[in-house]
């Protein structure tokens, strides 16, 4: 199974689990000036998985998708306003290593 495929499936499943699987136990995540280790992550991401539905299918793609780099983009409403979402992640013994996040109203 690709990578893309398996993060898909675990994007539109919400499963936070499976998600903490494919992240490396280094793992570290950038949002803007905000930097979070793999376990504070999770932790946030099962807040807002458990508060808010986010469709991860709408507008969709695949920048990259190779051995040692993931790179998707989706269409998020923000507070009543659509945002363009890039997730940018190396990956590392086939998890995500490092990854960023850059939002743009569209």
């Amino acid at each position: 199974m690709s990578f893309s495929i398996k993060v898909f499936s675990i994007l539109d499943a919400h499963d936070v689990d499976a998600m903490e699987s494919i992240c490396h136990d280094d793992f570290i995540f950038v949002d803007e000036y905000e930097m979070m280790t793999r376990d504070d992550w999770i932790t946030g991401l099962r807040k807002l998985w458990a508060e808010t539905h986010v469709d991860f299918s709408k507008d969709r793609n695949v920048l990259v998708d190779q051995r040692d780099i993931f790179s998707m983009q989706f269409t998020r409403d923000i507070d009543g306003v659509p945002h363009r979402i890039t997730n940018v992640s190396l990956l590392k013994d086939g998890k995500f290593w490092r990854s960023q996040i850059h939002r743009v109203p569209v």
